[in-house]
């Protein structure tokens, strides 16, 4: 179970970096440090578990730390929401809203799991 939780850690890094080098990207600098605040926060968060990390203040921190990064996490979705909710001319309203949908499925399913590790970690979960 270690492998698969250290290959989503991977992944989630790789995504993470990704999202904040990638020219495409059409962020302010205010928006892309969220992101990277929030990415590191939550690799951080995973890589602790991932590693036993037995530091009671930093757990106790931490008890504050995973649901703000989850309510980090909850207003970029809605604000990338209401961006793509505008009119886009290529395409066709039910177009758009399936593609939309598609996203919120596809990031919630990405980001869950991370929460519920981050989570663990303000637990201790993860010390024997």
């Amino acid at each position: 179970m270690r492998v698969v939780l250290w290959i989503y850690i991977a992944l989630f890094a790789a995504l993470a970096v990704w999202g904040l080098v990638d020219p495409e990207m059409d962020e302010t600098p205010a928006d892309m440090a969220v992101d990277a605040v929030l990415s590191f926060a939550m690799l951080f968060g995973m890589v602790g578990y991932a590693i036993r990390l037995d530091s009671p203040r930093l757990i106790a921190a931490w008890k504050i730390v995973a649901p703000l990064l989850v309510v980090g996490y909850v207003v970029q979705i809605v604000l990338a929401v209401l961006e793509l909710s505008k009119p886009d001319p290529e395409m066709t309203v039910i177009e758009q809203r399936a593609l939309l949908a598609f996203a919120l499925v596809v990031v919630t399913m990405f980001v869950s799991p991370a929460f519920a590790i981050n989570f663990r970690f303000a637990r201790a979960r993860n010390l024997p």
